[in-house]
């Protein structure tokens, strides 16, 4: 979890609370880390985490609106800020559609 923080922390993102969310809560066997935290501006933040050496591709960027969309419902909030932390290129329609479906894309050393 250090190196979430401290990625967060290179781009000036701070959270009061940071906790892990297990995807079995989330009905989901995607090799992903989430992480829920709180904002400095008190609104929440879903951090995904994803190690891989495949390229991200629209399907993806699918499913993990789908996780989003189920961990409101699991944790009875909206997520304002969506990060997408990964080592792996992000397919060029599938960082726009991320992108104006409000989600963060950084790209991160393994």
């Amino acid at each position: 979890m250090n190196h979430i923080v401290n990625a967060l922390l290179s781009k000036g993102v701070v959270c009061r609370s940071l906790t892990p969310v297990s995807l079995r809560e989330l009905d989901s066997r995607k090799r992903l880390e989430c992480y829920v935290g709180v904002g400095l501006d008190a609104r929440y933040i879903c951090v995904w985490m994803r190690e891989s050496k495949t390229k991200i591709l629209s399907a993806e960027a699918a499913q993990l609106e789908a996780l989003v969309a189920r961990l409101e419902v699991l944790r009875n909030h909206r997520v304002f800020v969506k990060i997408l932390l990964t080592n792996a290129p992000v397919c060029s329609k599938t960082q726009t559609l991320m992108q104006k479906n409000g989600w963060r894309i950084w790209r991160v050393p393994v």
